[in-house]
């Protein structure tokens, strides 16, 4: 009994599996797997299409599908019920079936069973491909038709529909459907950044660069050899640094696996205005422009001739203290406001800043 559950297992796992060691996309392609209901799991099929899990002579297993054909159109689940099948973007993909039948009009076979391709990103249909050269001629006798394509590039996962046109008294056996992954298609290289741009502070660098319309492009910066840091948007400033001070920054696009080649770069903070010592020197904001009018309901707080990056301070808004949110204040409505900030670099070296804002 031991020998015998072994060997069953074993054609199981064989049956998961495409000739080719490539895992089937297709669950249920076998058609073995039957809900309650008699129809076979992962499967849609039109109702206006009669059809039944027959046990007659199968390609393989116990049961392949058998189709009237009375107009209407099959189509399989992806992973999750009435989802699509993820795929690889620009793949190449071989879609197989077992087919059989006695398709006749006025005594002539004719073809059927005729696959159209859908493609989508994001769950958004982009294309499609009908496969009106690839329909077949059902015999009496089990033939495999093979299908070979290219996933579009930049599509994210597929479905197709196998139609059978309305032919009195026609009949279609369908078995062992396959969607087996052939080969990889080399993507065009990604493209490297351009149009980067450093706009310096003394403790912070702003690097811009030109904007992708591929909502799945995004890109990775490298700062002087510290953890690399992905972006979705054509900007990232950099933060924490000395005034005087040199950087190196690598910069290349991603998309999914794949990475350009990196863009390398080297710029210097700018300086103080005042000396550390200089009594002239007064820390203070420099995103505070000089009308004190903001087009934006919040305030990033980034200083200029603040020569101790560890200073305490603390900030009170019309009167009322206030801690800041991930460096940022941001005003709860558009009017006019005090905002007062006290800078602590040592006992000996305190400035207390105010200022009028007003929220347009």
């Amino acid at each position: 009994m031991k020998k015998a559950t072994r060997i069953v297992t074993l054609l199981l796992i064989f049956n998961a599996i495409s000739i080719l060691g490539q895992e089937n996309l297709i669950k249920n392609g076998d058609f073995e797997k039957i809900k309650s209901n008699g129809k076979p799991e992962n499967w849609y099929i039109d109702w206006s299409l009669y059809h039944n899990l027959d046990d007659n002579n199968p390609h393989n297993g116990q049961y392949s599908l058998k189709l009237y054909t009375n107009g209407g159109s099959i189509k399989p689940y992806g992973e999750v019920y009435n989802k699509n099948i993820a795929v690889c973007s620009s793949c190449e993909y071989k879609l197989s079936y077992w087919y059989r039948g006695n398709v006749k009009r006025y005594g002539t076979p004719v073809s059927t069973l005729l696959t159209t391709l859908y493609f989508f990103k994001d769950n958004q249909q982009v294309s499609k491909e009908e496969k009106r050269d690839e329909m077949v001629t059902p015999t009496s006798e089990w033939k495999k038709k093979e299908i070979i394509f290219t996933v579009p590039d930049g599509v994210t996962s597929l479905n197709f529909f196998m139609y059978l046109a309305y032919i009195d008294n026609g009949l279609v056996w369908i078995d062992d459907v396959e969607l087996v992954l052939v080969k990889k298609v080399k993507n065009i290289e990604l493209s490297k950044p351009t149009g980067i741009k450093v706009r310096t502070y003394q403790r912070e660098a702003l690097i811009t660069w030109e904007k992708n319309n591929d909502a799945s492009i995004k890109w990775e910066i490298i700062v002087d050899h510290k953890p690399a840091v992905v972006v979705a948007d054509n900007s990232y400033l950099v933060t924490g640094l000395n005034p005087e001070s040199s950087h190196a920054i690598k910069i290349r696009t991603i998309k999914g696996e794949e990475k350009s080649e990196y863009v390398d770069l080297k710029f210097i903070t700018n300086a103080m205005m005042e000396s550390k010592n200089s009594s002239n020197r007064i820390p203070h904001l420099r995103t505070i422009p000089k009308d004190g009018q903001l087009k934006q309901r919040f305030l990033e707080l980034y200083y200029n001739d603040l020569a101790n990056a560890d200073a305490k301070i603390t900030y009170s808004l019309d009167g009322v203290e206030l801690k800041p949110v991930n460096n940022k204040i941001t005003f709860p409505e558009n009017k006019k406001y005090h905002l007062s900030i006290v800078v602590e670099e040592s006992p000996e070296l305190i400035w207390n800043l105010e200022y009028q804002i007003e929220i347009k």
